[in-house]
């Protein structure tokens, strides 16, 4: 595998993980300190995550050097609906149609979570930052 595309996946795999550490942050603070429903820091933590995750992988894991723009951030969030809808889709069928993984739903969250987050990756590198955004 090319250095570069090692790298990308290291900057891709820590800015989910910053990502994860906003959402979480602002839940546990909404929830705890807040008192609020554990939906409700929801509505603020995905958007925030979003942004990060993006600005993230835009300038330091794909490098793109163009300005940032509306286009690219749309195929970005597009990027992540698909992403997620194959993690859902996958989660319930295999718990659907395996009584096993029905037992054991966390084997087929984490397996639904690693095809998706392959898909992000292909979809952020081929689409989102592919320099597409840019030439419109």
């Amino acid at each position: 595998m090319a250095a570069s595309v090692q790298r990308q996946i290291l900057i891709f795999a820590f800015a989910g993980g910053v990502g994860f550490l906003i959402e979480a942050g602002i839940i546990h603070y909404g929830v705890t300190y807040l008192s609020l429903d554990a939906q409700m820091p929801r509505l603020v933590s995905y958007p925030l995550a979003l942004v990060w995750t993006w600005y993230i992988n835009r300038t330091y894991g794909f490098g793109v050097k163009t300005k940032p723009n509306w286009r690219e951030f749309i195929r970005f969030v597009q990027s992540n609906f698909v992403a997620q809808l194959t993690n859902i889709g996958l989660y319930l069928i295999m718990t659907s149609w395996s009584d096993r993984l029905a037992q054991s739903p966390l084997i087929a969250l984490v397996i639904a979570t690693a095809i998706s987050m392959c898909v992000s990756f292909a979809l952020y590198r081929f689409y989102a930052f592919s320099g597409r955004a840019s030439e419109e």
